[in-house]
Formats: structure tokens, sequence, C-alpha cells
């Protein structure tokens, strides 16, 4: 009678640590949903490597991304030869420092289903995505998104969350390239000032846009 007393407190406690374990470490998919559910604006420093089919890195850049749900995002890269994208809720603007030159083209055309889209939309994620998980690395949950739109520049998505806080993001394109994306000094949810996703084109530079600036 005692050793099955011993083997059930075994498995009662085998089982009660499983159950925390789910809790602690939520699945990937459960973290996207709960993030996506819950994050209006985001704010976070970024970096940015680029690395090709022979996984060789030919680029690497940083700066600060915001988030404004729906429909508006900022990245500004640093450097003097940075750039600056800036999503207006009806255009996205694209300033290159080094060409003085703005490229402008409207929302709905940039964003389909790209990266850009999940982030910024109140769409589910799997009207656009088949998301698939994805083991855990470093305790960072990943899942695996494969547009449904199979005419997108990015075959595949991968994003790392804990505890329901965006880390990573991975881009591969159809010829093989990784963009990847690690996240630190994260602010979910501050207050954004609508200003911050307005663009003026500087004085002296060219803009290029289908006469969308009517």
């Amino acid at each position: 009678m005692f050793s099955v007393l011993v083997n059930n407190c075994r498995l009662g406690l085998a089982l009660a640590a499983m159950l925390l374990s789910v809790t602690v470490h939520a699945s990937g998919t459960a973290q996207l949903k709960e993030f996506l559910a819950q994050t209006h604006s985001l704010q976070t420093h970024f970096q940015q490597t680029l690395i090709d089919e022979s996984r060789t890195v030919r680029d690497r850049s940083d700066g600060v991304f915001y988030l404004q749900r729906p429909g508006r995002f900022r990245w500004d890269y640093s450097g003097p030869e940075g750039q600056q994208i800036i999503a207006d809720g009806e255009r996205v603007w694209l300033y290159d420092v080094e060409l003085a030159q703005v490229t402008v083209k409207p929302l709905s055309e940039v964003l389909g289903s790209s990266p850009a889209m999940l982030l910024s939309t109140d769409e589910s994620v799997e009207k656009a995505f088949e998301v698939k998980e994805l083991d855990a690395r470093e305790g960072v949950e990943w899942v695996e998104l494969q547009p449904r739109d199979k005419q997108e520049n990015v075959s595949t998505v991968r994003l790392g969350f804990k505890d329901s806080r965006l880390l990573g993001m991975e881009f591969i394109d159809g010829f093989g390239q990784i963009t990847t994306f690690r996240f630190s000094d994260i602010r979910t949810n501050p207050e954004l000032k609508p200003e911050r996703f307005r663009f003026v084109a500087p004085a002296g530079v060219d803009v290029i846009g289908d006469g969308i600036l009517q």
C-alpha cells in the first residue's frame, strides 16, 4: 500500500509539473495570438542582419522601430546613410538619405500578406498565413508562417516570443536570403504621438510616387 501511495504521489507531482510547464512556457502560437490581441503600440530598438544564400553576412544595421496599430509604423535606421520607412495609415514613405530620394506607395499595395501586414493590421493571422509551431531556441518560442499568397517576395516568416513579447523576426526570401531582426529595450503599449507617423519630405529631395500625392 505504501508503495502505491508513493507512486501515486510521484504521478501527481509529475502531472503538476507538466501543467506548470505548460502554464509558464506558452506555445509560440499562443504567444503570437496574445501579442496581436494585446499590443496596440510598440517601441523597440532593433538589430538587423542580412545573410545571403551561402550563409554569409552581407549587411548589419540597427535603429528604432515604432508601431501603432492599425496601419502605422516607423523604422528609423541609425547612421549617416540611414533610411526612414514610415506608414501613416494610408501611404508608406521610404526615405533614402544617401540618395536624397523618397518613394511613396499606397499602404494596401505594400502590405499584402507581408510581415508588415501581420504586425500592423487587426486581421486574423490565419487569414494570410499558415502557422506552424517550431522548437524553442534559448528560451524563446518560435512560430513559422507561410504566406498563403505565394506571389509574396517573402517565402517564410519566423517570429520568436518570450512572455508574449516579440524578441525576434526572420524573413526568408525566394532566393534563400535571410533577414533577421533582434529586438531589445522593448516598450509595450507606449503613448506615441500622431506626429511620429507623419512624413514631410525634406527640401531638395526627389519624391517618386505614381500620382498619389494629389
